[in-house]
């Protein structure tokens, strides 16, 4: 860890990883010095090595870039900071180094990748997917394959815990045997097989309240014949009858009309 080079640094983001319990940590990258910001074609619109190492480390891990040798002093970080971070990293002149800061798990899983892309220099242009920034392309994932088919490789793994999935499960949604079966005890199963198949299926079940409410109602006065109330008690109910049929004048079974109470 180097912590203790950066307690009194300017830089910011260092700075406030520190005071934030986090760490930072560096990485000899051995005869890269001059390699991570330089453009290997000269082409105005070419990505520096620098950048390419900072996208896949953004990709694979919840750190927000990182700093290489090559573009410092900057940033806030002193070339007395710089020459520390040499020695207690044992980089001789022609040696490059990056600085990576954050939580330390996303940090040594943070240097783990940009070796490997450093790596993957030797080889050649490594195959992935890139997308388009402007005139220049950045990494987005490597290309398919075998070895990003399962799990996804460029997604971050999410842990979840027995409460998570029983949070799930509770808020799953309604199997469509069982929402044919419940319309169909309803509508019938004719007009079910068009409900589950229909957008207005929401609308229905919200609907379906008032009318078990309806029936429950209509039950009530009936057995306890509050004859005072019976004018009214017959407009709301056609009332409800009429605003539910204007949405279901197709697919909702007819309700009788309120003339018995």
């Amino acid at each position: 860890a180097l912590c203790e080079i950066f307690k009194n640094t300017q830089c910011t983001i260092i700075k406030s990883a520190i005071e934030n319990q986090k760490v930072c940590y560096g990485v000899k990258l051995k005869n890269f010095s001059g390699l991570l910001g330089s453009k290997f074609c000269g082409i105005s619109k070419e990505p520096r090595l620098g950048k390419e190492i900072s996208q896949y480390v953004k990709t694979g891990t919840k750190l927000r870039g990182l700093f290489h040798s090559d573009e410092l002093p900057n940033y806030g970080i002193s070339e007395d900071e710089i020459k520390e971070v040499r020695k207690i990293l044992s980089c001789c002149e022609s040696d490059a180094f990056i600085l990576l800061t954050g939580n330390t798990e996303d940090v040594l899983k943070g240097m783990k990748i940009a070796v490997e892309r450093v790596k993957m220099t030797l080889s050649g242009v490594p195959e992935e997917t890139r997308k388009a920034t402007g005139e220049e392309t950045e990494y987005m994932r490597p290309l398919p394959g075998a070895s990003r088919m399962y799990p996804e490789t460029d997604v971050a793994m999410i842990e979840t815990d027995a409460k998570f999935i029983e949070k799930v499960r509770k808020n799953l949604p309604e199997l469509i045997d069982s929402k044919f079966e419940r319309y169909a005890s309803m509508v019938g199963k004719e007009l079910a097989n068009q409900l589950i198949h229909s957008k207005i299926s929401v609308i229905f079940d919200k609907f379906a309240v008032l009318r078990m409410l309806k029936m429950w109602l209509m039950g009530c006065f009936k057995i306890f014949k509050f004859k005072h109330l019976r004018h009214k008690i017959r407009h709301i109910l056609n009332g409800i009858h009429t605003f539910v049929k204007r949405y279901f004048r197709k697919n909702f079974k007819p309700l009788p009309r309120v003339s018995h109470i």
